[in-house]
């Protein structure tokens, strides 16, 4: 019995920095202008300076990055925004999944809303 109190009390404990780690990846830009971006079909180089568009048509920004996690794995983009969706004081761009993004005529579109998008995580190059 005491040991698997233990357990559960070990458990207790790690389990706030297991989810810490996976609940925030490190971003890192990626460098290699060839790599493919999976569900676009179109390599880094190809994807940087698009725009992002809400589904109404209005442009939110424009791709600064693609970013991936310290294995290399391509998982969101940074998007400078447009006036209407900067943040007072803070320059920084916005991180989006690309499981938020679709390619819809040569353009990157999302469904996420104003509030939505202004709730995203930040990110400085």
């Amino acid at each position: 019995m005491k040991t698997l109190a233990l357990a559960a009390l070990a458990a207790l404990t790690l389990a706030p920095a297991a989810l810490a780690q996976t609940a925030a990846p490190q971003w890192m830009e990626i460098e290699d202008d060839a790599m493919m971006v999976p569900g676009l079909a179109l390599s880094v180089d190809a994807i940087e300076d698009l725009d992002l568009f809400d589904a109404q048509g209005t442009k939110i920004g424009e791709v600064e990055e693609v970013l991936g996690d310290g294995a290399g794995a391509v998982l969101a983009l940074s998007i400078e925004p447009e006036d209407a969706y900067e943040v007072a004081g803070d320059d920084d761009d916005f991180v989006i999944g690309l499981d938020q993004v679709t390619l819809e005529n040569n353009r990157l579109v999302t469904t996420l809303d104003r509030e939505a998008i202004l709730a995203l995580p930040r990110w400085n190059d």
